[in-house]
């Protein structure tokens, strides 16, 4: 019993040196917790190995005590990297973002069709309201430039209201229904009735607020909103189609862009100045959005410019819808879906060879 208490406290001189030496080049504590719970579970093995060719009961027993405490330390060690894990501050990790698309786009693609299309109404109504307050804000502005950034400034503020209000958007369905869908954990049925049902909803919610208009007058807006709706409808509707696609196109991945930013960061202030940054970048860039554009040129039409369906359908509706679903889905999407593989890929890769080094340095340093 002496020659092991000696050997025992020798051994652990050692270690102490070699732990010391070791953890100062690692990287940060849960390196430490990965190295101290490998170290542990080896040192398990060597003592329950050295108990099984011990010739003396009494050593024998001694040690496989040992190993058990040595057992019990490795979990404690696990859970506390699982503890530290669980509540580190995830915000940005690409990773953590895909889950949180994932469980939030099967949440989606979950919900009944009377509640999409109640929520696309309201979200439909949201973003009229803020087309409304930037006409009224930019319309009286001579000066076409400074008109043009107050009205992009403005904005915004209906895209605030959608999102605090937590109601849809068709265009804003583009990245997080599809995560699971590409993980093959939701339907593709699913997806396509989201997107027709938020769709029509949509424009349920612009043809509400353009309903108010027709009745009360243009000049239920605000004095000089009516002329900077005609202005922007006049344009809309004059564009080539190849111009209002590739237009979309760029709204589209605009708008899944900031689908993804809102996801990343979890401060509400810091949401909402990432959706003004992006609604700001659109509006200035003249970008094509199916729904925001549709809208400025259907009350466009109620004062006074020139309009009728057809031409509506055949100039933004259709090229409108495809290119957003183009910019937002096959470009951003699938892109940001791929970066997350090899995202995924790289760190299980990475934790697997830093396991790997872990192990290896523990057992050179165990000799029991």
């Amino acid at each position: 019993m002496k020659n092991l208490n000696k050997a025992v406290k020798v051994l652990t001189v050692q270690w102490s040196h070699y732990i010391v030496n070791l953890v100062s080049q690692l990287i940060d504590d849960k390196d430490i917790l990965r190295f101290n719970r490998m170290l542990e579970s080896q040192t398990y093995l060597a003592y329950r190995k050295a108990a099984s060719i011990s010739p003396d009961e009494e050593t024998k027993n001694r040690l496989l005590q040992i190993a058990e405490d040595e057992k019990y330390h490795e979990k404690r060690f696990y859970d506390m990297l699982m503890y530290m894990e669980g509540n580190e501050d995830k915000e940005g990790d690409p990773l953590y973002v895909l889950d949180k698309s994932i469980d939030e786009g099967k949440r989606r693609l979950s919900r009944s069709v009377l509640e999409l299309l109640f929520s696309g109404i309201i979200g439909g109504i949201s973003v009229t309201l803020g087309a409304i307050a930037s006409s009224a804000a930019s319309g009286g502005i001579s000066n076409h430039q400074i008109s043009l950034i107050v009205a992009s400034a403005i904005l915004p503020i209906g895209f605030f209201i959608l999102k605090l209000t937590n109601t849809d958007l068709f265009t804003a369905n583009f990245l997080i229904p599809v995560t699971p869908i590409l993980e093959k954990q939701g339907k593709v049925s699913r997806l396509m009735r989201l997107w027709a049902v938020t769709y029509i909803g949509n424009f349920i919610g612009v043809l509400i607020i353009l309903l108010f208009i027709l009745i009360g007058g243009t000049e239920s807006m605000g004095m000089y909103a009516a002329n900077h709706f005609i202005a922007l409808a006049e344009f809309k509707m004059n564009r080539p189609i190849m111009e209002t696609f590739i237009s979309a196109v760029f709204g589209g991945m605009l708008i899944t862009l900031m689908t993804w930013l809102v996801l990343s960061v979890k401060d509400r202030v810091a949401k909402l100045i990432a959706i003004w940054i992006i609604i700001f970048t659109i509006s200035i860039g003249m970008f094509t959005h199916v729904i925001l554009s549709s809208a400025e040129v259907f009350i466009g039409a109620a004062a006074g410019a020139p309009f009728n369906v057809a031409t509506w359908f055949i100039h933004l509706g259709l090229p409108g819808t495809v290119g957003n679903m183009a910019g937002g889905v096959l470009v951003i999407a699938v892109l940001y879906y791929l970066h997350l593989l090899h995202s995924r890929k790289s760190l299980s890769d990475y934790r697997k060879l830093k396991d790997i080094v872990l192990e290896k340095a523990a057992r050179r340093q165990i000799r029991l």
